[in-house]
């Protein structure tokens, strides 16, 4: 990778462009460009991911030494929260919800950081309680995942645990020693999330205390682990939420770094996203559209001018869509933690602190 400063060449009678700072990566560590008519226009092979002008937001690829620019697309507000969902029973509140992600079925399934049912499944039309589980199970749940078949994972950051449930709800795989945190492989500190890849290997983003992401099999054996503490391509500071998506590449909401950092799952660095229009990301979810949902929580203060949004992204981290506010009205975000989106495009944002909630929003 190097950056080259590119001073405008003059021409009489012609306008300067602003320099430009370009950061070029060589094409096996980039992710495929598509045209910024959207996702489904062709992919042109890459050379270079870059982005940055003065007062600019710019990205470019190389072809034939021709760098030619792609306009970033402007976001659409199509997002409307969804009025009266969910539907409660009288006397049920949500506590802190941490997780929030979609079965097979399409149904909605939340985790909060209640004694009582901490898992919930809602109807994802009418937004009512279909079943509860999970009582006694659990120290401060965090993270949800439903795999392909159907299992839960879950992680705990009081616990320093992983669990899986099979669909009946049954423990089927421990990861972690109760309530003992380690740096090795046979321990977490405070694990946050996790993702399962293609191929069924799992992910978990460890997290509070590590700084890390593990790879373990399907059946909990270990791989591989990649991350240090610090604010370098391939260090976390609190990786938060973690994705993958159908072509194996690896979402990390780096919390405190203010960035999403892009893998392999070799652990491979692939790019990063980090924009103050972006801000903290929280939580990052692959929808089945293809597209990257990622929201942001802000710094965790309680102030008024605290930014909470919601984005949707293509692969190249190109804005799509964003919306949202720091508040508690419908439509806003107290500390937005975790995203998923349905196969119907309605999006599931999480919420813990004040917000204590799930939203549904449905495009206009």
């Amino acid at each position: 990778m190097f950056e080259r400063s590119a001073a405008p060449r003059r021409r009489p009678g012609r306008r300067t462009r602003p320099e430009i700072s370009c950061s070029f990566t060589s094409p096996k560590n980039v992710l495929p460009i598509y045209h910024a008519s959207g996702a489904s226009a062709p992919v042109l092979p890459p050379a270079c991911v870059t982005v940055s002008g003065k007062g600019n937001c710019m990205r470019f690829f190389m072809f034939l030494g021709c760098a030619a620019v792609l306009s970033a697309a402007q976001p659409n507000l199509v997002y409307k929260v969804a009025p009266n969902w969910p539907a409660l029973p009288e006397g049920m509140k949500f506590e802190p919800v941490t997780g929030v992600a979609l079965d097979g079925a399409g149904r909605v399934w939340v985790l909060h950081r209640s004694k009582e049912h901490p898992v919930v499944c809602l109807d994802p039309v009418s937004g009512k309680v279909l079943e509860t589980w999970g009582k006694g199970l659990f120290g401060s749940p965090h993270g949800l995942t439903i795999d392909r078949h159907g299992n839960f994972w879950i992680t705990d950051t009081d616990l320093h645990q992983v669990f899986r449930f099979n669909r009946d709800h049954k423990l089927t795989l421990t990861l972690g020693e109760r309530g003992v945190a380690g740096a090795d492989a046979r321990h977490f500190n405070k694990p946050t999330a996790t993702a399962l890849s293609p191929k069924g290997d799992l992910f978990v983003a460890d997290g509070y205390g590590n700084y890390r992401v593990v790879k373990f099999t399907a059946d909990g054996k270990f791989i591989k682990e990649w991350g240090t503490k610090g604010d370098k391509p391939g260090q976390f500071d609190l990786p938060h939420s973690i994705a993958i998506d159908s072509g194996g590449h690896v979402y990390v909401a780096d919390r405190n770094n203010a960035r999403v950092q892009v893998f392999d799952t070799e652990g491979r660095f692939q790019a990063e996203w980090k924009s103050k229009r972006l801000g903290r990301p929280w939580g990052v979810a692959v929808g089945p559209d293809g597209f990257i949902y990622v929201v942001d929580g802000g710094n965790a203060t309680r102030e008024p001018t605290e930014r909470n949004r919601a984005f949707r992204l293509n692969r190249n981290g190109q804005f799509l869509d964003e919306w949202g506010s720091f508040g508690k009205e419908p439509g806003q975000f107290f500390w937005a933690h975790a995203v998923a989106a349905g196969r119907d495009g309605a999006v599931y944002v999480a919420e813990v602190d004040q917000g204590s909630r799930v939203q549904k929003f449905v495009k206009q």
